[in-house]
């Protein structure tokens, strides 16, 4: 077996380091890590100069958390309509 390092760094450290552009449109699917990606923007995404829209997919384990952070950061969720999740959610 051969292995290889990786690095990585958040995206606000991308940003701070002018490596990556300021997005207006952000996706996240990873898997079950989003949590730890939205906390790596918490800058982003938290700034006046935030991207306009967010699509976020979340594993259901981390939902409430992910939620949460959100409303907390000023974000609004929309589910898909007919999602049965949506109804165990309230509107913000």
């Amino acid at each position: 077996r051969s292995s290889e390092q990786v690095y990585i760094r958040s995206i606000d450290a991308a940003l701070f380091e002018r490596s990556i552009e300021r997005p207006t449109l952000l996706r996240i699917d990873a898997e079950g890590a989003e949590e730890s990606i939205l906390l790596g923007a918490q800058q982003l995404l938290t700034g006046a100069d935030r991207p306009r829209l967010l699509l976020l997919t979340v594993y259901p384990y981390s939902l409430r958390r992910v939620m949460q952070t959100m409303w907390a950061w000023g974000w609004e969720a929309e589910l898909p309509p007919g999602n049965p999740l949506g109804r165990a959610w309230p509107k913000c």
